[in-house]
């Protein structure tokens, strides 16, 4: 069930359970506007709440589970997903090989309905990612294919706050916020410089580690990309 139907069946719900009985028939035959599935399932959750005699607390489906989560990608296992974009999804991975502990985002481009071209631009702008080497920018780190053949990326992972929460949580007056904006100026005049349009800085792209470094994820299109170009998911 989409999350859009299921607030509107519970905002039917809602109403419905604090009507009369002899009210509720011609409450949803108004509101549902002819749609029979609408209804029924209401209706079935109204009779669920009188048999139970307590007070109906509606349980949102569960989505289906991620296969790629637990999942081997490389010598990575994927643990959570920590974002998502047009481009693609992002994931938080361990080292699986036991070889040594290492935390990374690994990004897999989304499958939809022109994946050749998602594939193109995805390549494309992994090989940007790898000409990214600046202190303040995320890492690319290695990169390959899923068993499906779904490219993905390696990218350093960061453990920070957004930016605007770093410096609300700090009380950060103007010249520590200065000094930030400084080095994030400069991770910014670095990608200009070889070609690398951010297109989306904003605060939820920037993490601040404890240490106080800001760190930018790029979501990056080559100047000879054409405006359609989807940006990438951001990695938080």
């Amino acid at each position: 069930m989409q999350p859009d139907r299921w607030r509107h069946i519970k905002e039917i719900l809602d109403v419905g359970l604090r009507l009369d009985p002899s009210e509720r028939g011609e409450y949803l035959g108004r509101v549902c506007e002819g749609d029979v599935d609408l209804r029924d399932e209401v209706q079935s959750l109204i009779e669920a709440y009188e048999e139970d005699g307590d007070t109906l607390e509606p349980v949102q489906p569960a989505r289906p589970p991620d296969p790629l989560i637990g999942a081997t990608v490389g010598p990575y296992r994927i643990v959570e997903q920590i974002g998502s974009g047009g481009m693609g999804t992002v994931y938080r991975a361990e080292r699986a090989d036991e070889v040594f502990q290492k935390e990374v985002a690994i990004k897999v481009v989304r499958r939809g309905l022109d994946f050749d071209y998602m594939i193109r631009h995805f390549h494309m702008e992994r090989q940007i990612m790898a000409s990214l080497e600046h202190p303040n920018i995320a890492r690319l780190l290695d990169g390959g294919a899923t068993p499906d053949g779904a490219p993905y990326f390696v990218m350093e992972f960061i453990r920070g706050k957004t930016l605007d929460v770093y410096c609300e949580e700090r009380g950060l007056g103007i010249p520590d916020r200065l000094e930030l904006f400084a080095c994030i100026c400069a991770a910014m005049e670095f990608a200009h410089r070889i070609g690398v349009i951010h297109r989306d800085i904003k605060p939820g792209n920037i993490l601040v580690t404890s240490d106080g470094v800001p760190t930018c994820s790029i979501s990056a299109s080559p100047r000879s990309s054409t405006p359609s170009v989807c940006p990438a998911a951001k990695i938080r």
